[in-house]
């Protein structure tokens, strides 16, 4: 525990300046002082500021930081600041103080000083100033760079050497043994460990209800490579379940059709050359995936990635963000858990698409003159 002002005056030898540790350094220690309080005298937070211990100036901006992270992390946990909820929170967090560390870092000390202190109640006056001889500054022996300042009032102010200069302690002993700054820093430290909490639920959570937690049950199975199809199936989105579903019809279709025109030993080169090996070998749709999948798995690189965010756009809709920013679509199914939304193009580019451009359609158009059938179109057998 650091000596108070009052337990530091208690060890001073205030007599004379012969009392002192070191009398060179007395005049100096009057000009710290008297420099400090011409800049109360004009309520000159930035002069005050420069003339304080970093030892205060550090735990200030620490604060101011933390409020600021605190504040993001509120948001997340209570809503905007708008909101009744997020008002309150910023309001215990500080209000202003979650601001400050956005400023220009010029500014910032200067606005932590006046967020913290009233300029104008302090008791230091030109005549306080005055009033101070050598007799009343002294150093303690036993903690050289220690010195305090009092005035007949009963008023004291610490010093500390840094740098080869005396800074005051005025900030550490108005603000940081205040109750106030106890209670900011309170209210901020259990913020923030309930957003870590937060954090930890979204990391390891496996529920598909939640964006996250599906993103989290999809990282559990991806290790497994091309075997994860059935599960990254589970998880696909109504439209990219109906475009399978489309495909592996379009790919009998044309399965037929090619059948009409080509002998039982071409056919599996004539699949293979129309896309169609796929769809022929499928029984089910989630056995084109399967096939699909394993030629275009998802990186196994997600399995050691964790959900950061999510961007709602909407009730239904939304972005997971990854820690490493890879950016997920996924959207909310009827019955309330998160699905990709991400595969439907890429299905239909790979699996119809195809399809439909390089096969002729079943049968001639009904319009379709007498001799102006296609010439690609398959012939028919007996």
């Amino acid at each position: 525990m650091r000596p108070t002002l009052q337990t530091i005056a208690l060890m001073a030898v205030v007599t004379t300046a012969s009392g002192c540790a070191d009398g060179v350094q007395i005049p100096e220690v009057r000009k710290a002082f008297d420099d400090v309080v011409r800049a109360l005298e004009k309520k000159d937070a930035a002069a005050l500021w420069s003339l304080s211990h970093p030892e205060a100036q550090e735990a200030l901006l620490g604060l101011a930081r933390d409020a600021a992270s605190a504040a993001s992390a509120a948001r997340d946990l209570w809503g905007a600041a708008e909101s009744p909820e997020g008002a309150r929170a910023r309001a215990a967090l500080g209000g202003e103080l979650t601001t400050i560390s956005a400023v220009p870092e010029a500014e910032r000390g200067a606005r932590l000083v006046a967020h913290f202190v009233d300029l104008g109640a302090l008791a230091w006056t030109e005549g306080s100033r005055e009033s101070v001889s050598l007799a009343r500054i002294t150093v303690d022996a036993s903690v050289p760079d220690l010195a305090v300042v009092r005035i007949p009032s009963g008023e004291s102010m610490a010093f500390k050497t840094y740098d080869g200069n005396w800074r005051t302690l005025l900030l550490r002993d108005l603000v940081l043994d205040s109750e106030r700054w106890k209670s900011l820093r309170a209210n901020i430290d259990k913020t923030l460990a309930l957003a870590e909490e937060q954090a930890q639920i979204w990391r390891t959570g496996l529920d598909a209800a939640t964006p996250q937690g599906a993103f989290n049950l999809l990282r559990r199975e991806l290790p497994k490579g091309a075997d994860a199809a059935p599960f990254v199936y589970r998880l696909l989105d109504a439209p990219a379940r109906d475009l399978l579903k489309e495909a592996l019809e379009a790919g009998r279709a044309a399965q037929r059709r090619l059948q009409q025109g080509v002998p039982r030993a071409g056919r599996d080169a004539a699949y293979q050359e129309a896309g169609l090996a796929d769809h022929v070998a499928s029984r089910t749709d989630l056995d084109l995936f399967a096939r699909w999948y394993k030629r275009h798995p998802l990186s196994t690189g997600l399995a050691d990635d964790l959900p950061e965010r999510f961007e709602r756009d909407g009730a239904e809709r939304g972005t997971l963000i990854t820690k490493s920013g890879q950016r997920l679509p996924m959207t909310r199914d009827p019955g309330g858990t998160w699905s990709l939304s991400g595969l439907t193009e890429p299905l239909r580019a790979a699996l119809l698409t195809p399809l439909l451009e390089n096969t002729p359609p079943e049968n001639p158009p009904d319009n379709a003159p007498p001799g102006n059938a296609r010439k690609d179109a398959p012939a028919t057998t007996p």
